[in-house]
């Protein structure tokens, strides 16, 4: 059995307890202290080990679970999914206005495709997963949040939903690129209160609706519409601005 590493040393000045607690816990799977199907501690336990609190833990999980690394189930905890060799590399960030017009570009067609493949494979449990996600969504927007790493959940969910693991893959390895994208989307609507999390929401439903109905061509319609407006958003203003 291995030892527990020695990594619970506060993080350095500057660095943000969520990516500090979310490169702890990254750290451990890859160096197989936690291995692949084993339960992870408890939220409380895992927020007393490295002392901080349960909020700054439960997003590293979430995190986690976006990279597909982590599965969640309701009462039952959180399991390791995947071993250390699945754990990807990152592609450079988004670092000019020609990056995020491309990005935009590039997402559309992916996540469209994405989306029609999910319709026509989806299975009791991608669909208990989508379901799970959408919920989750809904549930911050209602209460008037930001709803970023929810909203990456949701997208992740349809990628996996797909039967084709390069999908959820390939969105694993751009996950930086769409937290700073989904984050621009947000800062340029601020002004209009929730407005654009309430067309987020809608644009999800459609999405939603579209891939439990089977129905692949509205699928990849409802996503490039809904990839199409976050675009507009940041480069053009709000709807209805």
């Amino acid at each position: 059995m291995l030892e527990a590493p020695e990594d619970t040393i506060r993080p350095p000045s500057g660095q943000k307890l969520g990516d500090w607690m979310y490169e702890r816990l990254l750290d451990r799977i890859t160096q197989g202290f936690y291995a692949p199907q084993a339960r992870l501690p408890s939220e409380i336990d895992l927020a007393d080990e490295f002392g901080v609190s349960r909020p700054i833990v439960r997003k590293a999980l979430a995190r986690l679970r976006s990279d597909g690394l982590v599965v969640s189930q309701q009462g039952a905890g959180s399991y390791v999914q995947r071993g250390p060799v699945d754990v990807p590399e990152r592609f450079s960030p988004l670092s000019s206005v020609s990056d995020i017009e491309r990005w935009y570009e590039f997402r559309r067609h992916i996540e469209g495709e994405a989306a029609a493949l999910a319709a026509e494979r989806l299975t009791v449990e991608t669909r208990a997963a989508l379901d799970h996600t959408w919920a989750e969504f809904a549930a911050r927007v209602d209460q008037g949040q930001s709803a970023i790493e929810e909203d990456l959940a949701f997208h992740m969910a349809i990628a996996r939903a797909s039967d084709n693991r390069f999908f959820a893959e390939c969105l694993g390895l751009l996950r930086e690129q769409m937290l700073h994208a989904l984050s621009l989307a947000r800062g340029f609507g601020r002004n209009l209160g929730e407005t654009n999390l309430e067309h987020s929401q809608e644009a999800h439903a459609r999405i939603r609706a579209a891939i439990c109905a089977g129905d692949a061509g509205a699928a990849r319609a409802a996503m490039r519409d809904h990839v199409d407006e976050t675009r507009k958003r940041v480069f053009e203003g709000p709807r209805g601005a």
